[in-house]
């Protein structure tokens, strides 16, 4: 689940726009900015973001941004939703209307407000809440993307899973929580002792920062360059299981208003601000549904089409059905899901929302041994068969433990994943002073 504050604070970043425009802004609205792909990213586009961006840290006085450098770190954010965003697209992935719903109940909830409170506090911040869906919606649909792509490529094993959740129950019984500030200093591969050095020092310049009570996204966006981009992010009521080990060490002791760091790891600096604690000693008892499926999975490409793919499938479930082939040998034929395929598509024991949304409304239709008709994902085209379901305990904790050990793999990958895709993308970013 995305972080409802951070969600409030980042919409209000996208959707900010200037009234007072003058003649020679009106006419850069037509210019475009960058070229990605075959969509555009227009000078409007960039000089909402910059706009609203440079009248809000007007107010701290320590914060004066250069603006090429801003301007710079607007269009390569914009960049990257846009290239998620036509792979939404090309996947007709979508965010339904109950979906969004569903967020904007929880966003409320995180944030002790009421729907109209909400809106209220929406208002308050200038925004239309018809611009607030669209943009909520935007931000969801570019985590799903994300998530869903690298999801292919991580790989959770059952011990895993087992042996944190015997660590979660172990340490249940002093539940305590933490509302945590997080800026990472990122570091490249390989790093010389130069870099290392450069970034530690800007890490304990930022901590003295910190303690003046600056925002961390404001420190992110003043010292962020072309080349090393800061993030900032807000994690509300994190146990110390739930974060990353070196990250747990630190915190051991804590105090509220305590600024922690540099913390060294391999993808960078990182800094904790401790916003808040509090305890928790809330330990109900609630069933869990585990299911065990497998499942075929055949790609489009330029070879394969959706109807041959899906034409495919139906040929498989046909000679299924007639005995010429066992599920698990097609598995193992013609599967493209590399990790499973060789298992004859077995993905095992896992909580029903370890799954996509598509593919847990696929089990939950489905009884046991039976499998379904092709059904289409972002991935490709599946054949879905339900081997056996179960009801656990949630006191074992192992729906706990997978949700965090996929949230941990699916932020490790997340920097990788976004590079590897501005790289096999067409990007040209114009520079109008310069024509």
């Amino acid at each position: 689940m995305i972080n409802g504050r951070t969600l409030i604070s980042s919409i209000a970043l996208c959707v900010y726009t200037n009234a007072s425009l003058s003649a020679q802004q009106v006419i850069q609205i037509d210019q475009v900015a960058a070229v990605v792909e075959n969509d555009i990213i227009l000078e409007s586009d960039v000089n909402t973001l910059l706009n609203y961006v440079k009248l809000n840290v007007k107010s701290i006085p320590l914060l004066e941004l250069e603006e090429t450098t801003l301007r710079q770190y607007i269009i390569n954010r914009l960049i990257q939703d846009k290239i998620v965003l036509q792979q939404a697209k090309r996947g007709d992935i979508i965010i339904t209307d109950a979906e969004l719903d569903q967020v904007i109940s929880d966003i409320a909830i995180e944030n002790n407000f009421t729907i109209a409170q909400l809106r209220s506090r929406i208002a308050y911040n200038g925004i239309s809440y018809e611009t607030y869906r669209a943009q909520l919606r935007q931000e969801l649909l570019i985590t799903e993307v994300r998530n869903e792509a690298i999801r292919r490529s991580i790989r959770i094993l059952p011990q895993e899973v087992n042996t944190l959740a015997q660590q979660i129950t172990a340490q249940n019984s002093n539940s305590t929580k933490f509302d945590l500030s997080h800026l990472l200093i990122p570091l490249p591969d390989n790093p010389s002792l130069y870099k290392i050095n450069k970034a530690k020092a800007l890490a304990m310049f930022l901590i003295a920062q910190s303690k003046t009570n600056y925002d961390f996204n404001q420190l992110a966006i003043k010292y962020s360059t072309d080349n090393q981009i800061l993030k900032s992010e807000h994690m509300i009521w994190r146990k110390l299981e739930e974060l990353p080990t070196v990250f747990a060490k630190r915190l051991q002791g804590a105090q509220k208003g305590r600024v922690i760091g540099p913390i060294y790891s391999d993808i960078g600096f990182h800094i904790l601000k401790v916003n808040d604690i509090r305890g928790d000693n809330h330990n109900m008892s609630v069933p869990v549904t585990e299911v065990y499926a497998s499942h075929i999975l055949l790609r489009t490409s330029l070879r394969r089409t959706d109807d041959q793919a899906r034409a495919k499938l139906l040929e498989i479930i046909q000679n299924i059905k007639s005995g010429r082939i066992s599920f698990s040998v097609a598995a193992k034929q013609i599967s493209e899901d590399i990790s499973s395929a060789n298992q004859g598509g077995d993905l095992g024991w896992n909580p029903l929302n370890a799954f996509t949304p598509t593919f847990r409304g696929v089990l939950l239709s489905l009884k046991k041994g039976e499998f379904s008709v092709p059904v289409y994902s972002s991935q490709g085209w599946h054949l879905i068969q339900l081997q056996d379901t179960r009801q656990v305990d949630n006191t074992t904790y192992k729906e706990e433990a997978y949700r965090l050990l996929l949230n941990r793999k699916l932020n490790q990958k997340a920097r990788t994943w976004m590079q590897e895709q501005l790289a096999s993308a067409y990007i040209k970013i114009i520079d109008h002073d310069g024509e």
